[in-house]
């Protein structure tokens, strides 16, 4: 099972590492339409079109709603440890009477 709790330097490191991965997915959304570009370019025709129309709205369409997804998961994980914070200084401002 995995740890429970993180401190703010190691979420931070996570974020830091899911973006690094973002990077490379968005380096292989590009290099898929470059290749597909070029396909389209050497093979010529109909069937050429539908190819590569077909590879796009399956595989580039699919990867860009990850990419997205992936990115909102980034932006949750960056906003933890500041959501965490302010609930600290709510309660810790609170006053309990006894």
């Amino acid at each position: 099972m995995g740890k429970v709790g993180y401190t703010e330097a190691e979420v931070k490191s996570i974020v830091a590492k899911l973006e690094e991965e973002k990077t490379n997915l968005d380096g292989y959304t590009k290099k898929l339409n470059t290749e597909l570009d070029k396909i389209n370019e050497a093979w010529e025709g109909a069937d050429a079109t539908k190819y590569t129309l077909k590879m796009r709205e399956d595989y580039s369409e699919s990867l860009n709603n990850y990419i997205n997804s992936f990115n909102s998961y980034i932006e949750f994980l960056s906003d933890v440890p500041a959501q965490y914070k302010s609930l600290d200084d709510k309660f810790a401002a609170d006053k309990i009477e006894v």
